[in-house]
C-alpha cells in the first residue's frame, strides 16, 4: 500500500525532526517507509496565500500505513517540540493536508466565469484552501481566460476548474465548490448544502472524467 499527502514546508520540517531523528523514529515504530520530498510545490495560480508544500509518500502494508498516519498526526498536532505518540489521535486528521491518491484518481474539468472563478478562490486564495482542506481534493483555477465561443455575443469570458482526487474527494468539492457559487456574495461555504450536480450548469469540459488505476 502507497499513499502520498501534500504538507505544508513547516509540516515538513516536524515531521523530518531535528537531524532527521523524528522521522527515523517515525519509520522504526511504525515499520513504514516514510519520505519527505524535497521538491517545494508553489502555491497554484490564484493562491496569494504563499504557503510552500512537500509531498509526503507513505508505503509498507495497509496496517503499517495506517500506523505511520497516525504517528505523523501525533507530530503535527502536538506542541512544537514536544514528543510524538504521548497523545494518539485518528489517522484521518493527516487527510486534512490533501492527500493525492497513488491508486485511484479521478480529474473533472469546468469552465465557470471569471467572476465564479474569483468566488472559487476568495480573498488571497483562502477560499479554494478551505476547499482543498475540506474535501481533500487537488482544486485548480487555470489562470488562462477563455473569450466567448463563436457565435456567443455574451462576452462572458470562461476560465477552467480542475478537480482531482478519489471519485468521494471529487464529489465532495464539486458540492462545495456549488455552495460557495450558490450562497449570497460574502458567505462562509458549507452552510448550506446543495446537490454537487448544480456545478454541471457551467458547461463541463469534453472527456471531463478521468480514471486512472
Amino acid at each position: 500500500s502507497k499513499t502520498a499527502f501534500m504538507v505544508t514546508k513547516d509540516d515538513a520540517r516536524r515531521i523530518i525532526g531535528p537531524a532527521g531523528a523524528t522521522i527515523k523514529r517515525l519509520r522504526e515504530t511504525a515499520r513504514a517507509f516514510i519520505k519527505i520530498n524535497n521538491e517545494e510545490v508553489p502555491p497554484q495560480p490564484g493562491d496569494t496565500s504563499g504557503v510552500v508544500m512537500q509531498a509526503l509518500e507513505i508505503s509498507g502494508t495497509t496496517e503499517q500505513v495506517q500506523h505511520a498516519q497516525t504517528l505523523v498526526n501525533e507530530v503535527l498536532l502536538s506542541p512544537v517540540g514536544s514528543e510524538f505518540g504521548k497523545a494518539p489521535r485518528d489517522a484521518g486528521t493527516l487527510g486534512a493536508h490533501v492527500p493525492v491518491d497513488k491508486e485511484v484518481k479521478t480529474e473533472t474539468t469546468y469552465m465557470v466565469t471569471k467572476d465564479d472563478a474569483r468566488r472559487i478562490i476568495g480573498p488571497a486564495g483562502a477560499t479554494v484552501k478551505r476547499l482543498r482542506e475540506t474535501s481533500c481534493a487537488f482544486i485548480k483555477i487555470n489562470n488562462e481566460e477563455l473569450p466567448p465561443q463563436p457565435g456567443d455575443t455574451s462576452g462572458v469570458v470562461m476560465q477552467a476548474l480542475e478537480i482531482s482526487g478519489t471519485t468521494e474527494q471529487v464529489q465532495h468539492a464539486q458540492t462545495l465548490v456549488n455552495e460557495v457559487l450558490l450562497s449570497p456574495v460574502g458567505s462562509e461555504f458549507g452552510k448550506a448544502p446543495r446537490d454537487a450536480g448544480t456545478l454541471g450548469a457551467h458547461v463541463p469540459v469534453d472527456k471531463e472524467v478521468k480514471t486512472e488505476t
